[in-house]
């Protein structure tokens, strides 16, 4: 079947991705000892995110090509895990981006370290009354680190938007294109809102999950589905702010990503409405709605993040040549990415697609330095302002690790299960 071949072939696009970003991230925080050590943090925690994720993507592609019966049984509880293990960086990315939400050492250290311990409480808390605990435990984590801790990046953008500071500007810029994207799944999902698209489009990208009894169901789904509003409705008032904000202090680039999230979310409750649930593009579309935001989108957003808000030393030319390849190879991605869905909508040979894909790149050769250096400046008008003595050098080493730990202990005890 051709969408699902094209399934897998969005899969291991992401998985590249992940590990392209994950990696560089990863060595940029350790490389770069010049920048602001909170940002070196944020860089750490954003790194982990997508070496999470390639893991996940590698799962998934397992999983696709696997010819074993069994191969699911054992793969599905796996990733489920390694997913909630995701929602612990959402809280770390929105409790220390763009800005520490505590200018202390110690309360930020305690923030940090009660994120694993309302996880792990969520999780057993939910085995102990819920017979399908582990997605009640599952859902409601998702809804507290997407849609709850959202509210941080929503109060940074209300609260500075307008700002006559440059600086403060920037961090409620930050604030809600990182919401953007870590939540951004939920955000295709809006026409729920005014509850258009049915079931069909509240239960995009739990695929596989089967629901508990109805009163359990009935409590997850006003527990779920309120906070999962909370970003939804942020994206509106985002939105708005936007168009109103007087010419001089409009962000281009927010005004377009909401405009973006706005118009997918009426083409994805169009798509679930009038088109066959198997038919390939149907298939496919499902597959780039719920996780190809995470797998195409982010990184692009957490590029663009890297290089506007100079989460690294681009004075640096060794550095700024890096991050330049990285953002090529980003584009390259994209574009594949993009003739993949059209090719579930418009049968078009592979050979043709590669040869267009060849041209655009060749005439797009020159075009991406001046939309880097537009990107990538090197201003103080593009900083982000954080207090230095929060962390230490070695706490990115122990943050790193303790991240390492987690995630294998709970990707163990789903594998044992």
């Amino acid at each position: 079947m051709a969408g699902a071949g094209s399934t897998t072939e969005l899969v291991i696009l992401s998985l590249g991705l992940a590990g392209l970003i994950g990696g560089s991230f990863l060595w940029f925080t350790f490389r770069d000892k010049k920048t602001n050590i909170v940002m070196r943090m944020n860089l750490l925690i954003m790194s982990l995110l997508f070496l999470i994720n390639f893991t996940i993507f590698a799962l998934y592609t397992f999983q696709e090509l696997a010819f074993s019966e069994g191969t699911e049984e054992i793969l599905d509880p796996l990733i489920l895990y390694l997913n909630m293990a995701t929602f612990m960086q959402f809280g770390l990315l929105f409790l220390l981006f763009p800005s520490p939400i505590f200018t202390e050492r110690k309360p930020m250290l305690l923030a940090m370290c009660s994120l694993p311990t309302i996880l792990i409480s969520i999780l057993f808390t939910s085995r102990l009354f819920f017979e399908h605990w582990e997605i009640v435990s599952f859902l409601m984590q998702q809804a507290i680190f997407s849609g709850l801790f959202s509210l941080i990046a929503i109060r940074w953008y209300i609260l500075h938007r307008t700002s006559d500071s440059v600086v403060k500007r920037n961090h409620a810029i930050a604030a809600v294109l990182l919401m953007f994207g870590l939540v951004g799944s939920v955000l295709t999902r809006w026409p729920v809102l005014f509850s258009l698209g049915g079931g069909d489009l509240y239960s995009q990208g739990f695929d596989g999950f089967t629901f508990p009894a109805f009163s359990t169901s009935d409590f997850l789904f006003l527990f779920h589905h309120s906070l999962e509003l909370i970003p939804i409705l942020g994206m509106f008032v985002v939105l708005v702010t936007e168009i109103m904000v007087p010419r001089e202090k409009r962000d281009t680039v927010v005004l377009l990503l909401s405009l973006f999230f706005f118009l997918f979310g009426l083409v994805n409750v169009m798509v679930v409405k009038f088109i066959d649930v198997n038919a390939d593009f149907r298939i496919l579309w499902h597959h780039f709605a719920a996780a190809g935001t995470f797998g195409l989108i982010r990184p692009v957003l957490f590029v663009y993040l890297a290089i506007k808000f100079n989460l690294v030393d681009l004075s640096k030319k060794s550095i700024r040549n890096k991050v330049r390849l990285i953002a090529v190879l980003l584009a390259t991605v994209w574009a594949s990415s993009l003739f993949e869905i059209i090719q579930a909508f418009l049968p078009v040979p592979q050979i043709l697609s590669a040869a267009i894909i060849g041209v655009i790149l060749s005439f797009g050769i020159g075009w991406e330095q001046k939309i880097f250096d537009g990107i990538a400046t090197i201003s103080e008008d593009d900083y982000l302002s954080s207090p230095k003595e929060i962390f230490e050098e070695p706490d990115l080493f122990r943050v790193a690790m303790a991240t390492v730990v987690f995630t294998l202990l709970l990707a163990m005890y789903g594998l044992v299960k």
